[in-house]
């Protein structure tokens, strides 16, 4: 069906832009909506994550420890060494003696209990990994220093 001219409407070029321009908007719109949407999408399936985490972690490690052994390892491996360089350096700030002091004087005040005892409070993730390492602890805690 052929549209008669007396059917067709006329639109001047100002109305024309003002439909482009109304049109770009809405797309910009619709747009951010989904950006909304996914980043929403990506809050819950975070969330969801860190609860099936907290409550499966220990079963979900062990599982891809089984699976894919050399990546479990590796990723134990480079996450532990991140979190024992970060204590490390706190424990250096803390241990380092004071500048031209005499080694005596060190060596004088030196004590291993107190070296220990202020790694348990500065850094107890180094201090259980020492004490795992020694054979004398069994703690299954989980630290969030």
């Amino acid at each position: 069906m052929a549209l008669h001219p007396k059917n067709t409407c006329q639109f001047t070029s100002q109305e024309i832009q003002n439909i482009q321009q109304d049109h770009e908007a809405q797309c910009l719109t619709q747009a951010r909506e989904k950006e909304e949407l996914v980043a929403k999408k990506k809050e819950l399936d975070v969330e969801q994550l860190r609860v099936m985490l907290l409550h499966h972690g220990p079963e979900l490690l062990n599982s891809i420890h089984a699976c894919h052994p050399d990546m479990a390892i590796n990723w134990a491996l480079s996450t532990s060494a991140e979190c024992i360089k970060a204590k490390w350096k706190v424990l250096v700030r803390e241990f380092q003696p004071a500048q031209g002091a005499p080694i005596t004087d060190i060596l004088m005040r030196f004590s291993l209990q107190q070296v220990l005892a202020q790694t348990e409070v500065l850094a107890p993730l180094l201090y259980d990994l020492l004490q795992r390492v020694s054979g004398s602890h069994q703690s299954t805690s989980i630290y969030k220093d």
